[in-house]
């Protein structure tokens, strides 16, 4: 496997990318010690891999790459990264699953008196179809407190995924969203 050091494109100033455990895989003995199951969902007559172990997978594979952003797109002081792991590139198509972490922050982001924040954003495809999307944050209770007077959040959590038939990817589509307290709560 190989790991590329941090680098710009000239074209993307201050965009940084970086990728780690890159694996061109011809084998049809033996897989790199550092790939994952597939995921559920995975078809593996499609890979080439009908009847066969998973070991006579071929294709390309990268562990974790990253893109961070520039600072002058980034909320806060740190720059805003946008993770990828397991990308699966082969016959079959792409399987890859990401995502960005503090997108939107509560301290600037209100809505009618009530703050509200963006934790983290990701998306899946497995064989160049849709798999599922998330997103989850807080929303912050105006009417409620903690217990130590600071003002009461709510934490939510949505998912849109395909549904899986058996072992694999079927139609139609669920919807997920959980809501519930993110601390301690009094009503004041």
């Amino acid at each position: 496997s190989a790991t590329l050091d941090p680098f710009e494109v000239e074209q993307l100033p201050n965009w940084t990318f970086v990728a780690k455990d890159i694996v061109i895989d011809h084998s049809r003995n033996l897989n790199h010690a550092n790939m994952p199951q597939f995921p559920q969902g995975y078809d593996k007559s499609l890979a080439g891999m009908s009847g066969q172990n998973p070991e006579y997978w071929g294709g390309f594979f990268i562990k974790d790459i990253g893109v961070k952003l520039p600072k002058d797109i980034s909320p806060g002081a740190t720059r805003t990264t946008i993770d990828f792991q397991d990308m699966f590139i082969d016959q079959s198509g792409l399987t890859m699953k990401g995502g960005v972490s503090n997108v939107l922050k509560g301290k600037t982001s209100k809505l009618g008196g009530w703050s509200f924040n963006l934790k983290e954003i990701g998306i899946s495809f497995i064989q160049s179809d849709f798999n599922n999307c998330y997103f989850k944050g807080e929303l912050g209770l105006p009417l409620l407190t903690t217990n130590d007077g600071k003002k009461a959040k709510l934490a939510y959590d949505c998912e849109i995924r395909r549904r899986i038939s058996g072992a694999k990817l079927s139609d139609g589509t669920a919807f997920l969203f959980t809501v519930q307290p993110a601390n301690e709560q009094d009503l004041n």
